[in-house]
């Protein structure tokens, strides 16, 4: 059996046990850095497409309309947000003038999510040469349906259960919990609960169960007071690497041996 008795938030890595069957409903990392107005125009992102364009065939154009209000006046402004997707569709990388993102709903480790990673900030960095990066996060959220989430009491350690497992289960519609930490590496966002059926709580990364689900979403994040002064693929491919390991730390914290048993994994 694992060893729980570990701090999640500054301790050591936890080692990395596969699970076959894994609820993961989306996983993503993204950096973020000061405006690039270039990354608006088609003819300026062509280059990065062509970069990435053997393992990210397919090129889809997402516009927002904005409607801010200055003195009663409505300006409208246009979101562009530039998205790359490889042949599955599993697979998808984001551009706009602010982050570069990749996300998956089909991650199998993270060196390969990391790998992949680093290879589009390297195209992002041939393309553009340089950027002032702001932020750096990742995000892993887990979705677990019927029939395992009626052993969620089983699978969570006690700190995690709350009212969801308790007497008043029968009558509970939902239950959210968020919790927002220090750790070594910035900055860990929790948030998990049961949820009703056609429940989501982020329509965005997790679609709705046609029944009860629990989910556990986790968004750990570096903010740069001081940005970096450009792209650095290798420091960036780091802090993310770094980023994701803490992540699955509060992972492991937080489900018992159950749960990766469940799913697959061998403890």
């Amino acid at each position: 059996m694992t060893d729980h008795d570990f701090d999640p938030l500054f301790g050591e890595p936890r080692e990395e046990i596969p699970l076959a069957n894994a609820p993961l409903a989306r996983s993503l990392v993204q950096v973020q850095f000061a405006p690039i107005l270039l990354i608006r125009s088609e003819d300026f992102i062509a280059p990065f497409q062509e970069r990435i364009r053997p393992d990210y065939p397919n090129f889809e154009q997402e516009v927002a309309q904005m409607h801010p209000l200055f003195g009663g006046e409505v300006e409208q402004k246009t979101a562009v947000t530039w998205r790359f997707l490889d042949g599955t569709r599993d697979w998808r990388v984001s551009l706009t003038p602010t982050f570069l993102a990749l996300e998956t709903l089909n991650y199998t480790s993270r060196a390969d999510f990391m790998g992949r990673f680093k290879a589009v900030v390297a195209a992002f960095k041939e393309t553009f040469k340089s950027a002032r990066v702001t932020r750096a996060g990742v995000r892993y959220v887990d979705h677990v349906k019927s029939p395992e989430v009626e052993m969620m009491a089983e699978m969570l350690r006690p700190e995690m259960r709350g009212i969801a497992t308790s007497t008043l289960r029968p009558s509970l519609q939902h239950s959210l919990s968020e919790a927002i930490c220090t750790v070594a590496e910035g900055q860990l966002l929790a948030r998990w609960g049961l949820l009703p059926p056609h429940g989501t709580h982020d329509p965005s990364v997790m679609s709705p169960a046609s029944t009860e689900s629990w989910f556990l979403d986790l968004d750990v994040f570096k903010q740069y007071t001081e940005p970096f002064a450009e792209m650095d693929v290798d420091a960036i491919h780091g802090v993310a690497d770094a980023l994701a390991v803490r992540s699955y730390a509060f992972f492991r914290w937080a489900v018992t041996d159950r749960f990766l048993e469940v799913y697959g994994g061998r403890t």
